[in-house]
């Protein structure tokens, strides 16, 4: 029995190793089936990232458009605010100006009137003087022509 037993065992052993043998292109199967296993997966994670890629992209295109367009936006409010802010600037400074003129011609005028007043008034008491000088010239005359 022994003999039986050592002799199948001998013969699976046999039959195992012929098997082996016999099948010695089950490593390039397995090797074929792992890289086409292989590239099949790295096309589809390529693919998934490219997709993803392309997303991104088109993400940030939209999202610098965006900041573009909002950052056109903000410029052109700004330039009218500080061209409404110099618009009223420029207003308060001409109004402030013309008030200082109306004020100058206001105490031109008033100056100019004192002027010709007093003027007037020295000229009417300079000729009331020569007036007088004349009329004592004119009767101290008178009265030597009469002594």
């Amino acid at each position: 029995m022994k003999r039986l037993t050592a002799s199948v065992l001998f013969a699976l052993m046999m039959l195992g190793v012929g098997t082996t043998y016999a099948f010695s292109d089950a490593g390039t199967a397995i090797s074929t089936w792992f890289q086409h296993s292989f590239i099949e997966r790295s096309s589809e994670i390529e693919n998934a990232a490219t997709n993803d890629m392309i997303a991104s992209f088109t993400r940030l295109s939209i999202d610098i458009q965006n900041a573009a367009q909002m950052a056109g936006e903000q410029l052109m409010e700004f330039q009218l605010k500080m061209t409404a802010d110099s618009e009223k600037t420029v207003d308060e400074h001409n109004e402030h100006y013309i008030q200082q003129l109306q004020a100058t011609k206001e105490n031109l005028k008033k100056q100019n009137e004192h002027a010709i007043q007093l003027y007037t008034e020295q000229a009417k008491a300079r000729e009331a003087a020569q007036i007088t000088k004349d009329a004592e010239a004119i009767l101290a005359e008178l009265l030597e022509e009469q002594n």
